[in-house]
């Protein structure tokens, strides 16, 4: 093994062995040489050579002795510092040896026990430089072995980290033909060391392998175990594996439990979100209450499922019945409770809201039909300022609506009422603006716009049934009143208020005082803008008549015929409507008619139908809505036979019978 690795460095020849001391060589050849000193000069050399020699070769063997333990030294520093694998470690050994070696030699000059030492270091060298090649070579068979280890726990890791079974036994096929592939192309290793890597590499694939089943799906892991899948392994080992599982078994379920009541504690969150949806009043989408449905199912809320159900069934109630009329839900109602017992669950719970909401809606409905007209496809035609075709479509859509749900609908909405009543705030000029876009339109449509706007401001509703110009003067004579009080007020007040009285009589008996006393006020405030633009200095009674007639809506045209404002009956004084004069105000009287078993035709008390002859012998009395009640002796009022008090609208007459 070591042929080769040391050669001589003294040649070859003769030698001898070295005389070794001893009593008889030593003591007696002294003496003899002593005594025979002068024998021969030959001889005392010959002895001179082998004192000398033997000393050389005591000096020789004693550095040969330091060599040895030198060398041991340097060869333990050596394999400490030695490179990976050992490369180069028997080689350099080598070198020191023969380094150190021939500085032995250098100090031996005694040529026989020079080539003595040179074979005793030639025999040690030649044993060490083998025991360390052997060494070296084990140093690479244990490098290779640790390269193998981190070359299969690379492998090994994209087993440990797959995603899936399925992944972890691609990755295990793999990397098991990979390691057996590399181990068998290592040159060097006899057959028990690459069986030795193998079997490492199949205990650490095996090992790794059940690591991860294990981790993955600990039941699996249980199986394999049982069926001898990890059988390479040792016996502790399988042992640590079921213990592995156990321990994974159970963390697995603390953190399934976890994981179950973190998402149980989420889903209640959620429905408690939803109830809180619920209880605002959202409405919500169909959809929705499935999903709350189904939560609440999953975590086997059962009062939950009953209450989302219940609220299901209650949102589809509101949804389905916002444009419904009153008489819609008394319909449904009556139809679900004569049903009585064979009602399912379901549909007592849908007659239960029904009649939960059906007071409010009701009341909703009565308040404000306009949205209920909305809500079923039919809202209000928007108010252009200015122009009249959009107030007429207004109009129109009012009519419809009041028709269709039989209340009165009003013909502003909320937002526009908010707007004028803004507006009416800003200054006088501004409410003279607002009542002449009201009184677009037209009579008492535009009285009961003005309502809407104003509720407690009579002078509005009395400012819209009068001439464009007519309004301007109002404004107008109101600040001529302030500077001039002499003109209508004061004394002269007292006059006008007494001739006020006088003229409009019972006319306006049915009228609210407000608008009586608005009426009142509109014509000083006419009076005034007249007399101060004709200079006209104090009250003249002989012209006060005419304002009378325009406060309480009279016009007169331009052949000077007046409409509306101050009429008569029978001798008694009356309001006109406002597109009539006195003349078409008596023919239509003269022309009413009706069949005499109509139930609204007007009665006498004990039942008997009056004729409109009869009715004719009463004076009309206008209502604030434009209708006419007729009264007569004794504060006797018209009624039908069942007793509701008989109205006319004989403006609507008017524009029926007249040309």
């Amino acid at each position: 093994m070591a042929a080769g690795l040391y050669e001589r460095q003294v040649a070859q020849g003769r030698t001898a062995s070295l005389d070794m001391a001893s009593p008889d060589a030593f003591g007696a050849n002294v003496g003899r040489s002593i005594s025979d000193l002068g024998e021969s000069v030959d001889r005392y050399q010959q002895m001179e050579r082998r004192l000398q020699r033997n000393e050389d070769s005591a000096a020789a063997g004693k550095s040969f002795a330091d060599y040895r333990l030198a060398a041991s030294g340097a060869i333990k520093d050596m394999r400490v510092n030695a490179q990976p694998g050992g490369a180069g470690h028997a080689e350099a050994v080598k070198s020191y040896l023969a380094q150190q070696g021939q500085a032995l030699l250098d100090g031996v000059t005694d040529p026989h026990v020079r080539r003595q030492l040179d074979e005793q270091m030639a025999s040690f060298n030649t044993g060490l430089i083998d025991s360390e090649d052997t060494w070296q070579r084990g140093q690479r068979v244990a490098k290779l072995g640790s390269d193998e280890k981190e070359a299969a726990q690379t492998g090994f890791a994209r087993i440990a980290t797959a995603g899936s079974l399925a992944d972890a036994q691609r990755a295990i096929g793999e990397e098991r033909a990979a390691g057996h592939a590399r181990i068998d192309g290592y040159d060097g290793l006899n057959a028990d060391q690459k069986a030795a890597l193998l079997r490492d590499f199949d205990q650490g694939l095996a090992r790794t392998t059940l690591a991860m089943v294990v981790r993955t799906d600990p039941a699996v892991a249980k199986g394999m175990l049982a069926q001898g899948g990890f059988s390479n392994l040792p016996a502790e080992e399988i042992e640590q594996g079921y213990r592995a599982i156990g321990v994974e078994e159970r963390r697995q379920q603390a953190i399934a439990e976890h994981q179950a009541a973190l998402a149980k504690a989420a889903t209640r969150e959620q429905l408690s979100t939803f109830d809180a949806r619920v209880s605002s009043g959202e409405d919500i989408p169909d959809k929705d209450f499935t999903q709350a449905e189904q939560l609440a199912r999953s975590i086997g809320d059962d009062s939950g499922v009953v209450r989302i159900h219940t609220a299901r069934i209650k949102s589809g109630v509101n949804r389905q019945t916002q444009g419904w009329t009153p008489q819609q839900y008394q319909t449904e109602i009556q139809r679900l409770r004569a049903k009585g017992q064979k009602r399912t669950p379901d549909e007592d719970i849908y007659l239960n809201q029904i009649e939960a909401i059906a007071p409010h809606r009701t009341a909703e409905f009565r308040n404000d039909p306009g949205s209920w007209a909305a809500l079923n496809g039919n809202p209000p035609p928007a108010l252009v300022q200015g122009n009249a075709a959009s107030y007429a479509r207004r109009r129109e859509w009012q009519a419809s609506v009041s028709k269709t749900t039989g209340q009165p609908t009003p013909f502003l909405q909320p937002q526009e009422v908010e707007t004028f009543r803004a507006q009416m705030d800003e200054s006088p000029r501004a409410r003279i603006d607002v009542a002449n876009q009201l009184a677009t339109f037209g009579g008492m449509t535009a009285v009961q716009a003005a309502r809407q706007v104003a509720p407690n401001d009579p002078m509005l509703a009395r400012l819209v049934v009068l001439q464009p110009g007519d309004r301007a003067a109002v404004s107008n004579g109101a600040e001529a009143r302030k500077a001039r009080p002499q003109l209508v007020d004061g004394k002269a007040g007292a006059i006008a208020q007494d001739l006020f009285n006088k003229r409009v009589g019972p006319a306006t008996m049915l009228m609210g005082q407000g608008d009586v006393a608005a009426a009142f006020d509109i014509a000083r405030n006419l009076y005034a803008d007249y007399a101060v633009k004709r200079g006209i200095q104090e009250f003249e009674p002989e012209l006060w008549n005419a304002f009378v007639h325009r406060s309480l809506g009279g016009t007169r045209d331009a052949q000077g015929h007046f409409f509306g404002g101050i009429g008569s009956w029978g001798g008694t004084n009356i309001l006109l409507p406002p597109k009539l004069n006195q003349g078409q105000f008596e023919a239509v009287m003269s022309r009413m008619a009706w069949k005499p078993d109509q139930p609204n035709a007007p009665a006498w008390r004990n039942g008997t139908p009056m004729t409109p002859a009869d009715v004719r012998k009463y004076t009309p009395v206008a209502r604030p809505d434009g209708r006419y009640e007729f009264h007569g002796p004794g504060n006797v009022v018209l009624r039908t036979k069942s007793g509701a008090v008989w109205s006319l609208d004989i403006g609507a007459l008017g524009a029926r019978y007249l040309p």
